[in-house]
């Protein structure tokens, strides 16, 4: 059997990692539900907190990206992005939860951190 390596395996392991639903945003809250906190935007989508359904103590950030508004080769990055961020785990890296995605929509669920700082704001202090 031929080993895979770089972008193959990249992208064998996104195809794992990226959920694939006809709506992806029924499926994002029958485990989350949104709170319509905004975190934040860029370029890409907006950032939510969302609360978890099964324990509504646990926040996520949650974000959605309108993939018809996104640059074929965006769309590609935010998919490899999802697929490096699943396979890390340190402790100044956000945590990956899962991700959603359907036709429309892109959803990806972090972990949620009140006392985050970013990092020019840190290397500023």
């Amino acid at each position: 059997m031929e080993q895979k390596h770089g972008p193959e395996k990249l992208a064998e392991f996104q195809d794992r990692v990226v959920k694939t639903f006809s709506d992806a945003s029924t499926a994002l809250r029958k485990t989350y539900k949104p709170t319509n906190v905004s975190l934040g935007e860029g370029a890409f989508g907006a950032v939510y907190l969302f609360k978890s359904r099964a324990d509504p103590t646990r926040d996520y950030a949650v974000k959605i990206m309108i993939k018809d508004q996104l640059d074929p080769l965006v769309l590609t990055m935010a998919r490899e992005e999802v697929a490096i961020l699943a396979m890390l785990d340190h402790p100044n890296i956000v945590k990956y939860v899962e991700s959603y995605e359907d036709k429309r929509y892109m959803y990806i669920v972090m972990e949620y951190l009140a006392e985050a700082t970013e990092l020019f704001e840190a290397i500023d202090e």
